[in-house]
């Protein structure tokens, strides 16, 4: 099940919620390219979780699963 999110979340259908798929993907590798791993991985974390969360809680409210 893990997979299936972090797969979703690298989906194109789930990055245009933040914006145009290539821009979001173009960010994190600026962000890793000028301050590194960690700080792509706390963008990720910061950005994109954060949505992520927001919207399995919809689902489990919505249908009581995800």
């Amino acid at each position: 099940m893990r997979i299936e999110v972090f797969t979703g979340m690298t989906s194109n259908r789930f990055l245009a919620r933040l914006g145009k798929p290539t821009a979001m993907e173009s960010r994190i590798g600026n962000i890793y390219q000028t301050k590194g791993l960690e700080s792509a991985f706390a963008y990720i974390e910061e950005s994109l979780l954060a949505v992520l969360e927001k919207q399995r809680r919809y689902q489990i409210n919505k249908h009581g699963s995800w």
